[in-house]
């Protein structure tokens, strides 16, 4: 009998070890959750200073185009101030067609970003999911090993007061309902590792 109760002993201390265990990985789990969500922030950060500088550009680009509408109104009557016009004309679009190459080269970049902040968004919450499910399964192995303990306490107790013949039946039906609450914990710590995976 005191070979069975070191028994159970020992499985509690492994059932306490398995518990830390899991209370570590979810502490890692929160450390990376907390970076993705760091990252997820510069991201977006990054996303409005490329909207900031589209904008710019784009206002730059109306701006070339109002600037040579301008100067071809004004000097049609003419001949000299249109071929003079006409080079100006040169560099203005030179220039509005640098800037569009610049405004498209930005436009690409910012839907590559904005990709990217989506996948990002898209496994933090898939992260955050993961994350509900183990405290879930935290908390059901918490009140299994509770409960665990509690009859194995409470075994103890009876198994005190009981005649030799009753102690030997007591235990093996207490061990049966111990061994239950471990292989239950078993059974979820092995979904565990398989999701992870």
């Amino acid at each position: 009998m005191k070979k069975d109760l070191n028994a159970c002993l020992v499985a509690r201390k492994r059932l306490e070890v398995m518990c830390s265990i899991i209370g570590k990985e979810k502490e890692i789990m929160a450390a990376e959750l907390a970076r993705k969500n760091y990252e997820l922030s510069e991201l977006e950060e990054h996303v409005n200073d490329l909207r900031a500088q589209n904008k710019t550009l784009l206002q730059k680009v109306k701006e070339f185009a109002a600037d040579h509408e301008d100067k071809l109104g004004k000097g049609k009557g003419i001949l000299e101030r249109n071929a003079a016009d006409l080079q100006g004309k040169g560099k203005v679009e030179g220039n509005a067609a640098d800037l569009q190459v610049r405004n498209k080269a930005l436009s690409e970049q910012l839907l590559r970003s904005l990709d990217a902040y989506r996948l990002i968004k898209r496994k933090l919450r898939n992260t955050q999911e993961e994350a509900l499910v183990m405290r879930e399964n935290m908390e059901k192995m918490s009140e299994k090993v509770g409960a665990g303990l509690q009859h194995v306490r409470a075994m103890k107790q009876q198994i005190a007061t009981q005649s030799e013949d009753d102690k030997l039946v007591f235990f093996k039906e207490g061990t049966a309902k111990v061994e239950h609450v471990f292989e239950c914990l078993e059974m979820m710590v092995s979904k565990h590792v398989e999701r992870k995976e």
